[in-house]
């Protein structure tokens, strides 16, 4: 930031959590220091078995790595070569296609349909010599999550020979009904792997720990491949003691959370719409015009990550995301061309995706009954693309379709304009019964 003048910039780029570390942690790490002239458990045995009593899971069902990246690395090299394919979605995690390259194994790429991994084409792209299919859920950097009937479609169809790689880096930061545990699916699939971070809602980004769930077999390919003492001694302590503080990461995953949906009904009002996000960041479908609003941004103090196609801002602290919220307001109005390339309604409709969703919120204090007047109001209003919402539990097709509101276009809203104050009409009466 030194070349903008700037000497305390607001860094919302890189998805941590801005608390500090857990409790006890950093004490622990000072402890361990007085050992770093040895070399730390190559397994991290002690951890890998504190953790998968954590699941209910025997030791073998669980290896450490260096963070869910160096494990994704882990996993590609022990199971796909020059003549495999490895399928992941795309915009998704970059270590996906970096890793396939490393293997040379084929890249075959899914692009998301709008928002949304598409599974259906996932499952489609699925050859015979598929060997690896990777799956971020929720997806960085674009903050959606596939639902539970997806994943299970997604399970009972792959191969068995083909790795289902479910990387579940934000998984604490999950609020919908419907999405997934992908650890709820081992016992039936031998072929599933999960993932999990200390980086992110555990606040030890800097030190490197992650979790690989799996079957035996691959738990122990997986050690195969990792270099010597990948995870330190300071970071194996840290760990332990993080993973007894549950109850202070539930409680800071709340304020992010909290602040993730308030946020972003600020952004829709202002008339600026937003997919929904189910991890600690936003994701801002700016098109072309990415680049140039990063930079703005950044002039402005707030530091975030663009791509080719759309921007992502960590959840931070009120006060870091409403220095966020009055750049993006000072860069539109000096740069009002920014809303032109937007990938979602700006605007009135913008505004208008934000009365909805908050109506479907109140909804939640409804009976199943309220809960499916909506249902069935959306699906006369939008067709077909409703059609995925199950109505077999009312809290999870509330949560399918505030996810399919979030995401409406502007081609939707120009065939339910007439239709969207009927809605609302019908959900504030329901509320009210309710």
């Amino acid at each position: 930031m030194a070349e903008h003048g700037i000497a305390n910039a607001v860094k919302l780029a890189s998805n941590e959590v801005p608390f500090g570390p857990l409790p006890g942690v950093g004490e622990a790490v000072l402890a361990a220091i007085s050992e770093t002239y040895r070399y730390a458990d190559h397994d991290s045995d002690e951890l890998a078995e504190a953790f998968a009593a954590t699941l209910g899971l025997t030791r073998d069902r669980v290896a450490v790595g260096p963070g869910t990246v160096g494990l994704l690395q882990q996993v590609t090299l022990a199971y796909a070569g020059p003549d495999d394919e490895v399928v992941y979605p795309w915009p998704s995690f970059i270590a996906y296609p970096q890793f396939s390259g490393v293997v040379a194994a084929k890249r075959v790429v899914v692009p998301l349909r709008r928002f949304s991994i598409d599974v259906d084409a996932v499952l489609q792209a699925i050859t015979p010599h598929t060997r690896v299919v990777f799956i971020a859920n929720p997806n960085n950097p674009i903050s959606g999550a596939i639902r539970r009937a997806e994943l299970e479609r997604l399970l009972a169809e792959a191969p068995a020979d083909c790795l289902v790689v479910v990387d579940e880096a934000y998984r604490e930061f999950v609020t919908g009904a419907d999405v997934p545990d992908a650890l709820d699916y081992l016992a039936d699939h031998p072929n599933l792997v999960v993932l999990r971070t200390f980086s992110k809602a555990y606040g030890m980004a800097g030190m490197r720990v992650g979790f690989l769930i799996g079957d035996p077999v691959v738990v122990g390919a997986v050690y195969a491949t990792m270099i010597p003492f990948a995870v330190n001694g300071p970071a194996q302590a840290a760990a332990m003691v993080a993973m007894t503080q549950g109850a202070e990461v539930r409680r800071r995953c709340s304020i992010i959370v909290g602040e993730r949906q308030r946020v972003a009904q600020v952004l829709r009002r202002s008339g600026l719409g937003v997919p929904e996000s189910q991890a600690n960041f936003w994701w801002l479908p700016s098109g072309a015009r990415s680049a140039e609003l990063a930079v703005a941004l950044e002039q402005r103090g707030v530091v975030v990550r663009p791509f080719p196609t759309g921007i992502r801002v960590t959840v931070g602290l009120p006060d870091e995301n409403a220095a966020f919220l009055e750049a993006l307001a000072g860069v539109r109005a000096s740069i009002p061309e920014i809303d032109d390339d937007w990938g979602l309604p700006t605007g009135a409709r913008a505004s208008q995706t934000a009365d909805l969703l908050d109506e479907l919120t109140a909804t939640r204090s409804g009976d199943a009954a309220a809960i499916e007047a909506r249902r069935t109001a959306m699906l006369d209003a939008v067709g077909e693309a409703a059609l995925a919402v199950t109505a077999d539990d009312p809290e999870r097709a509330l949560d399918r379709l505030t996810a399919l509101v979030a995401e409406l276009g502007d081609d939707d809203w120009s065939s339910i304009e007439a239709a969207a104050p009927a809605l609302l009409a019908l959900s504030r009466s329901a509320s009210s019964s309710g």
